[in-house]
């Protein structure tokens, strides 16, 4: 009699015919009534005189639940149970409540579904009936709330709940569709309030350089969302939500809104220099050096500060 098989689908059906006791392929294997996934893993066993299955309801790996796929399709003529326990029938009655209670969470908590998971209640109850018939199993007494008129009543209350906020939210989507341009065309208008507002807050000591939801007014806050601030868009958005490179006193240093620090000292030296109308080009200042200071831009590393900064930075660089 052949025991070795070409692949596992094979081998898996081969053993569900239950005509030898032994066979074997490179990662399954059978023996007597129990089937193995990698020789260790048992996947299934069979109850000659309960003529029932038991297949492991715990796919441990990819491969391991492809085998145990296999027996599902395998032992179709005969009933089976898919169970995480398979030498000991009686200690898969938790399995089953757990599960039934899980499908009553599901329905108490979820949002939608409802209906599928009051099927799912019902199914697993069933199973776990015939389950304890099957194997002479005392049935558990399972709690009333999973056969209340109860349920049926939350499911319809929770249906016509998110009847009523689909509605609503269908509402809010054409309001928003007939105001989006009004709306990003006034965003647009305040949008320098706005940055300028952050960029105060920041100098007088604050750790925002980026417009948050909450600078937006409210009735512009929607269109923020998902027009600027939306992941989905941002990259696309023609607006500003960083304020421009900015400068403050930070302790013994001057602070750039970029992260960048540098002595006040040599801060006041280079400002010294600018005021007197000489070359600064290539001067250091911290870590930095400058690259170059045209056109009402002064450059230095990554940064580019506009003039009216300078400007501004200069008269706050003379009270130290």
């Amino acid at each position: 009699m052949k025991k070795v098989f070409r692949n596992s689908a094979e081998c898996i059906h081969i053993y569900a015919q239950n005509v030898q006791d032994e066979g074997r392929c490179s990662n399954v294997n059978f023996c007597g009534d129990s089937l193995y996934s990698y020789g260790h893993y048992k996947i299934a066993r069979f109850f000659p005189t309960k003529n029932v299955y038991l297949i492991q309801s715990y796919l441990y790996s990819n491969t391991t639940a492809k085998h145990i796929n296999h027996v599902c399709y395998a032992v179709k003529p005969h009933k089976y149970f898919q169970v995480p326990i398979l030498d000991n029938p009686k200690e898969n009655v938790k399995y089953f409540q757990d599960k039934i209670e899980g499908d009553y969470q599901h329905i108490l908590t979820g949002r939608k579904n409802h209906e599928h998971y009051q099927r799912s209640l019902k199914s697993n109850i069933a199973e776990l009936s015939e389950f304890c018939k099957v194997f002479k199993i005392d049935f558990p007494i399972l709690d009333k709330k999973y056969f209340s008129d109860d349920l049926t009543k939350l499911i319809d209350s929770k249906n016509e709940r998110l009847k009523i906020n689909e509605e609503k939210r269908k509402e809010r989507e054409n309001n928003y569709n007939n105001n989006r341009e009004n709306l990003l065309t006034g965003l647009k208008n305040i949008m320098p309030l706005i940055l300028q507002k952050v960029r105060e807050k920041w100098i007088s000591g604050g750790d925002s350089t980026k417009i948050g939801i909450n600078d937006i007014p409210d009735i512009f806050k929607e269109v923020y969302k998902r027009e600027v601030s939306s992941r989905y868009h941002w990259h696309k958005s023609s607006f500003n939500t960083v304020i421009p490179v900015t400068l403050r006193i930070s302790g013994n240093e001057v602070q750039t809104s970029k992260g960048a620090n540098v002595p006040i000292r040599e801060a006041k030296i280079l400002s010294s220099l600018i005021q007197s109308g000489k070359d600064i080009h290539g001067k250091s200042i911290g870590y930095y050096t400058v690259i170059s200071y045209k056109e009402g831009i002064l450059k230095i590393g990554c940064h580019e500060i506009a003039q009216d900064e300078v400007n501004r930075f200069i008269e706050v660089l003379k009270e130290y």
